[in-house]
């Protein structure tokens, strides 16, 4: 490598080039610098050259600082510059309106369709609400057609009716016979009704009483059970529900039954102890009309 410098070439008078300015030869470079430049060159690639230490390793070799951590990658770089930041914004932002936008339309749209949906729906029940108002009182007119065509729906009623009059009657004359069979009559009454005929009329009333808890008591018997009608099965419920209450009312009847014959017993007794003072009274009458007559 021929180590002379331009200037050494232009000093030279040998058929070569001739001597540059002075200017040009201040900007030429001297040996110096261009050997440093190629030192640092040199030094450079040197240090580019891959180390012995990272040589690349077989594929089956397996480097354990590198399967036990993996290096962390760089941190991104931070900028503040305005510009950069508008840059990385407005894309976001720009999604974010864009998506704000999609929704507020699908929001609108699916309230919309639900408004609708709801109105169609509130028609629909309104006419299902309609038709069934009008399926019941259907019903019900065909449930009281036939009560009123049938026996049981016609005599259950006035049964009923008799049932609760003849427990007052009962009441009522059981405290009267009760009162009758305590009182003291006297056997010298000069007005009113006599005793044994109180004590008669009250036997009748006690005797009415009995026959009546009898004709109830075959009445209700008498009811029709409940049958087994497909085609009208609310009055089948409805003769369902009723039968055992009438059917409640017979032990009712015999109670009563009971207590007016027992009453009756008062009355005879009290008809009996009243039959035998007024004929001890008339005893007691002849006796002194016999003695009487004698001392004439």
């Amino acid at each position: 490598m021929d180590t002379a410098t331009p200037r050494a070439l232009a000093s030279s008078g040998d058929g070569g080039e001739p001597a540059l300015p002075d200017s040009h030869r201040e900007a030429t470079p001297k040996n110096e610098d261009i050997i440093s430049q190629d030192t640092d060159v040199v030094e450079g690639t040197h240090s580019r050259t891959p180390s012995a230490s990272s040589t690349p390793r077989p594929a089956n070799v397996q480097d354990d600082s590198s399967a036990s951590s993996l290096p962390a990658g760089p941190e991104p770089e931070r900028t503040s510059d305005p510009l950069q930041i508008a840059a990385q914004v407005y894309p976001w932002m720009y999604m974010s309106s864009t998506l704000d936008a999609c929704f507020k339309d699908a929001e609108a749209t699916a309230k919309r369709d639900l408004e609708t949906k709801a109105k169609e729906l509130e028609a629909e029940e309104a006419n299902i609400s309609d038709e069934r108002i009008r399926f019941e009182a259907e019903r019900l007119i065909e449930f009281y057609d036939e009560l009123a065509s049938d026996k049981f729906a016609k005599e259950a009623p006035t049964i009923m009716q008799h049932f609760l009059s003849h427990g007052d009657s009962c009441t009522e004359c059981e405290s009267e016979a009760l009162k009758i069979a305590s009182q003291d009559f006297d056997l010298d009454y000069t007005s009113g009704p006599s005793p044994l005929a109180i004590f008669n009329s009250m036997m009748d009333k006690l005797d009415r009483l009995q026959d009546e808890a009898i004709e109830l008591k075959t009445r209700i018997s008498d009811l029709d059970p409940p049958g087994n009608d497909e085609e009208n099965e609310e009055s089948t419920a409805a003769r369902t529900q009723i039968i055992p209450l009438f059917k409640a009312c017979l032990p009712v009847l015999r109670a009563r039954t009971a207590n007016l014959a027992m009453a009756q017993q008062l009355i005879e007794g009290a008809k009996e102890n009243y039959s035998m003072a007024l004929h001890l009274k008339m005893l007691e009458m002849d006796d002194s009309d016999d003695y009487d007559s004698e001392d004439n």
